[in-house]
């Protein structure tokens, strides 16, 4: 193997799992190195002036992309999309979740207030260049203290899926509208298929979602009867912020209430790692804590394959879950 590869694996403590390719494996080491990069460009200075500005660690990371792609010409399947920088994205995260802070002037610095989220097994270090072992774009030292727990580091709520259905259909904010509902998709919570393929022409339940077209507006509906009731459901925000996408959350929960979860499955591939699947994208908060914990299978803008290792198992399967998603093998 490379003497590249083999260095900066051992200095991350990323080791290949059974039967792993020489291509999986040397993405999953670069993956995890570019984050390893973002913060270190953070940590500069130029001119006496701490930190970096966005575009300078944006363009920074992309030439060390274009360099790991000239090395290792497989990687740029696994490196590249069409839709989405590996560099931006990477940097949102990390200033989403509280690595990087940007100040003023639009310059990017560490973050220097100690926070540790604490995944049972190990703690997920938040702050400064801590030593540690390097798992997706997260580091983890199972000394650091103190610790957080992951509904304070998500800011999620405590509501069971079912509290979370009663909240958002509470019968006081509902009302009759002029709607006309020849001219809408209703969610079904009872297919059996992903959320984003659960859409049909009909209400199937109680309670579900109607869409104007894919981009909304959004209906919540309570149907009683030959009646229908109707909320506007607020727009949801789809960027980059760690609340986003939060309306995914509404889907999960709603095929929970109706006794047809999605489902996450892990599938152990040896003593050390497994693979999870899950039936769907998740909310910014779930997907960003993945990407912290273990590698996307393949590709890095791979939104529901991920490699993980064995011990994270429990505690991700708690957060997962927390989501209404059913959880097998975990």
């Amino acid at each position: 193997m490379n003497e590249l590869i083999k260095s900066m694996s051992a200095d991350m403590g990323i080791s290949p799992y059974s039967s792993e390719s020489e291509n999986s494996f040397i993405y999953r080491v670069l993956f995890s190195g570019l984050g390893q990069w973002c913060l270190r460009i953070s940590a500069g200075s130029q001119n006496g002036i701490s930190g970096t500005t966005k575009h300078n660690q944006t363009l920074i990371l992309n030439n060390l992309i274009s360099k790991y792609i000239e090395l290792f010409p497989g990687m740029e399947e696994s490196l590249r999309s069409d839709d989405t920088q590996l560099s931006v994205l990477i940097r949102h995260i990390y200033q989403e979740v509280g690595y990087l802070f940007t100040d003023d002037d639009n310059r990017n610095h560490l973050c220097d207030v100690r926070r540790v989220v604490d995944t049972g097994n190990s703690k997920l270090c938040l702050h400064s260049l801590q030593k540690g072992e390097i798992n997706g774009l997260g580091v983890f030292n199972p000394e650091a203290t103190p610790s957080i727990s992951w509904r304070e580091f998500l800011i999620r709520d405590s509501l069971t899926p079912e509290q979370y259905i009663n909240s958002k259909y509470d019968i006081v904010v509902f009302e009759d509208r002029d709607v006309d509902l020849d001219d809408m998709q209703f969610f079904n919570p009872l297919a059996q298929a992903s959320p984003s393929q659960s859409w049909n022409n009909r209400i199937c339940t109680e309670f579900t979602v109607g869409r104007k077209s894919l981009l909304g507006p959004f209906y919540l509906i309570q149907a009683y009867g030959e009646g229908v009731l109707y909320c506007l459901e607020d727009q949801s925000v789809i960027d980059d912020k760690l609340t986003s996408f939060e309306y995914r959350r509404l889907y999960f929960a709603l095929k929970r209430f109706y006794d047809n979860p999605v489902k996450m499955r892990s599938k152990k591939i040896d003593d050390i790692y497994s693979k999870l699947i899950v039936q769907g994208h998740l909310p910014n908060r779930e997907y960003y804590l993945l990407l912290l914990i273990s590698w996307p299978d393949r590709y890095a803008f791979n939104k529901t394959e991920f490699i993980i290792k064995n011990s994270f198992l429990p505690f991700v399967s708690e957060v997962i879950a927390n989501l209404g998603i059913e959880v097998i093998g975990g």
